[in-house]
């Protein structure tokens, strides 16, 4: 993938993993929080090795509905790879979106806000309008020279 960016490098790349490595030990699909914390880093080096100016951002897992979840995941499960993501963030100067804090916090809030599917691991309209709206923030925060309202309209 790199290799084809090369004529045209990117001005920012989004890391959003960990919803499935976070899977119960009992899956196959399972990665250890150790092999993941070294795979985001070591995917944070190769971008930063091929495109320097490049800014990164990584995202944190969402959480999981316990209560709906088809799948061998767990929230709390969840929780420990979106912390171990916000931890390689601070540690790499990358900037970190929190999906699962937020939408934590979200559903303490609003206990009628439904943000999966009801596989409770997917997200649906509503779970996807607020990582969009989280990932937009964190842009203007960090990166505001990426903000939409900065970048050229190249179309009218």
């Amino acid at each position: 993938m790199i290799q084809d960016w090369g004529h045209n490098p990117p001005a920012l790349v989004s890391i959003a993993l960990g919803a499935n490595d976070a899977a119960l030990e009992s899956d196959p699909v399972h990665v250890p929080v150790d092999e993941y914390a070294s795979n985001l880093r070591d995917m944070v080096r190769q971008i930063r090795t091929a495109f320097p100016t490049c800014m990164i951002m990584l995202v944190t897992p969402p959480t999981v509905d316990d209560a709906t979840c088809i799948w061998p995941r767990s929230n709390e499960q969840a929780g420990v790879y979106a912390q171990m993501c916000v931890q390689v963030g601070a540690a790499l100067n990358v900037s970190v979106v929190d999906v699962w804090s937020a939408f934590l916090h979200e559903n303490q809030q609003n206990r009628t806000t439904v943000l999966h599917v009801p596989d409770g691991l997917h997200l649906n309209g509503p779970g996807n309008m607020l990582l969009h709206d989280l990932w937009l923030a964190q842009v203007h925060l960090d990166m505001p020279q990426l903000s939409p309202r900065h970048l050229p309209i190249v179309f009218s």
